[in-house]
């Protein structure tokens, strides 16, 4: 360490998020290690247009199969999911029913006030 306030401030953030600053560096060296192995492929899903793990939405016109997907996904639900899942769409339905309103909010948060 060069600097002693350097590691005393890294030890502090450790100590919040709840870990040993020995385990952190453990942490650390793993991760370098790992990121310079030349053998080394790395599975992280990445999220592009072309991937299929993104969750399609029914809002977006440009996705048309996102409809399917969806009617699988609500008839996948428990109950107990389901009213959740009702409630959910009723509150969002009651707050964006009122088109006046949602201007008149839209125009708040641009003013600033």
């Amino acid at each position: 360490m060069n600097s002693l306030a350097r590691y005393n401030r890294f030890a502090e953030i450790q100590r919040n998020r709840g870990k040993k600053v020995g385990e952190r560096i453990n942490e650390l060296i793993k991760k370098e290690v790992e990121d310079s192995d030349p053998n080394r492929v790395d599975n992280t899903a990445i999220k592009g247009p072309l991937n299929p793990q993104n969750t399609p939405n029914p809002f977006i016109w440009t996705q048309p199969k996102a409809n399917e997907v969806w009617r699988e996904f609500l008839a996948n639900l428990s109950y107990e999911d389901w009213k959740r899942f009702e409630k959910l769409v009723t509150e969002i339905y009651n707050l964006t029913i009122d088109r006046q309103y949602i201007e008149n909010f839209a125009r708040i948060i641009k003013n600033g006030a």
